[in-house]
């Protein structure tokens, strides 16, 4: 275990944070090799099979927060036709249907803008359309990301080929975190 220690300059009481990691080596280590058990005609020998290890390198990473009572409020005055200036007939449907609909609609949202951060442009030339936040099931913790027509052209460009989507929701926010692989390469 390490701890870290920093005094606030701010104040004469000088409170001290303390921040403890805990260093977990095993699971912080990659298998490169399966152990198959005894060899054929091998007394109590092991084969070791080696699997490639793929790496992907970030192409782009973006973040974005959105407060879930803002969404709300979008849910109650506005209509699907309204809504869907910003949202896809999939991401609306999908949302309404969802126990959580405002945190499904703030998913999508922070989404969308999280997706325009990790392309490096924002949203500049881009329609809100082009950008897809799909959940795997209604209020799914799982989200994709499907890209169309210039978002997808400048993901290309950028070397974006996977996309890797994290929402968290603490409170009243939801945060969502979206991260842009390349090709991988195998080692």
């Amino acid at each position: 275990m390490i701890k870290a220690r920093t005094r606030s300059a701010a104040g004469s009481q000088g409170r001290i944070l303390r921040r403890t990691w805990r260093s977990q080596g095993a699971s912080l280590r990659r298998r490169s090799a399966l152990s198959a058990g005894p060899a054929p005609g091998a007394a109590g020998g092991r084969v070791s099979v080696t699997r490639p290890i793929v790496t992907r390198p970030i192409r782009g990473i973006g973040i974005d927060v959105v407060l879930i009572d803002r969404m709300s409020r979008w849910l109650q005055r506005y209509d699907s036709g309204t809504l869907s200036l910003v949202f896809t007939a999939q991401e609306i449907d999908t949302c309404r249907r969802s126990a959580h609909s405002a945190r499904c609609l703030a998913s999508c949202f922070a989404g969308k803008e999280a997706v325009g951060k990790a392309l490096g442009v924002g949203l500049e030339g881009m329609r809100w359309h082009e950008i897809e936040i799909a959940h795997e099931r209604p209020a799914g913790h799982r989200l994709t990301v499907t890209l169309r027509s210039e978002a997808r052209r400048v993901s290309l460009a950028r070397g974006i080929v996977r996309w890797r989507v994290t929402a968290i929701r603490r409170g009243r926010l939801q945060m969502v975190y979206v991260l842009g692989e390349g090709k991988g390469h195998i080692q």
